[in-house]
C-alpha cells in the first residue's frame, strides 16, 4: 500500500482489518512502528506532510475494507 521511497499521497481510513506501518534499519531488520485497527486513520504522516519519499512501508495484514483519500482530496 506504500513502498519505500515513494510519496505518501493516501491517507486510509480502515472501516474493517488492519494495516502495518514498519520500516526497515540498517542491519536489514523489520521494525513495526504502528498497527491500525478499525475506526482509525493511518499514513506515512512526514512523507504526507513534507512530500518528501516514505523511509517506510506500508501493508494490510489481513483482508481490509479502506475508506481512501489523496493528498490532492484533503487539500481542498
Amino acid at each position: 500500500m506504500l513502498e519505500y521511497g515513494t510519496v505518501a499521497n493516501r491517507l486510509f481510513f480502515i472501516n474493517k482489518g488492519c494495516l502495518r506501518l514498519y520500516y526497515s534499519n540498517d542491519d536489514q531488520s523489520i521494525i513495526t512502528r504502528f498497527m491500525a485497527f478499525e475506526n482509525t486513520f493511518l499514513t506515512s504522516i512526514v512523507s504526507f506532510i513534507s512530500r518528501e519519499p516514505s523511509t517506510e512501508y506500508i501493508q494490510a495484514v489481513e483482508a481490509s475494507e479502506l475508506l481512501v483519500i489523496t493528498y490532492e482530496d484533503f487539500l481542498i
